[in-house]
């Protein structure tokens, strides 16, 4: 289960698992690609779009994230946030996350955006998306949950 991989580096993970799949003699079309996505659900897209860049410079403090997210082509994100934490500025360091980092790593914004980021994810291979909720703005996370889940279900 890959977390916080970009969108385009899961297509390489899953095209790699298959591959090992098929020299181990196994049928590749039997793996599950099981992903937990970030996932920051509000019609206000300033708002969840923050709410992203907050949270994924949060992982950023971890080196095992920064290595990820270089492999994933973020390499001058992550050089910006690693000066950025030096200085314990979590407001400069959620600024050094670009709106394509968002985009390749998150699921973020309206309802109807959602699903479409979501329909994303599965295509890139994300065949059972585990949704991690966090709050947008000033909701709590069990509330924020329980909206996803009513208004994301398939």
């Amino acid at each position: 289960m890959p977390f916080l991989p970009s969108l385009d580096h899961l297509k390489k993970l899953c095209r790699a698992a298959r591959d090992a799949a098929v020299a181990a003699g196994r049928d590749p079309a039997a793996l599950d690609c099981i992903l937990s996505i970030p996932t920051f659900l509000s019609n206000n897209l300033d708002a969840a779009r923050s709410a992203a860049k907050h949270n994924l410079a949060f992982f950023a403090r971890l080196p095992n994230y920064r290595r990820q997210w270089r492999l994933c082509g973020f390499a001058d994100e992550m050089d910006a946030i690693t000066t950025a934490w030096e200085t314990g500025d979590r407001r400069a360091a959620a600024a050094c996350i670009s709106e394509r980092m968002v985009n390749q790593v998150c699921v973020y914004g309206s309802p109807q955006m959602c699903r479409s980021q979501l329909a994303a994810f599965h295509a890139a291979g994300a065949r059972l998306p585990l949704l991690a909720v966090s709050p947008v703005g000033n909701a709590d996370r069990l509330g924020a949950t329980r909206e996803a889940i009513r208004l994301l279900a398939p």
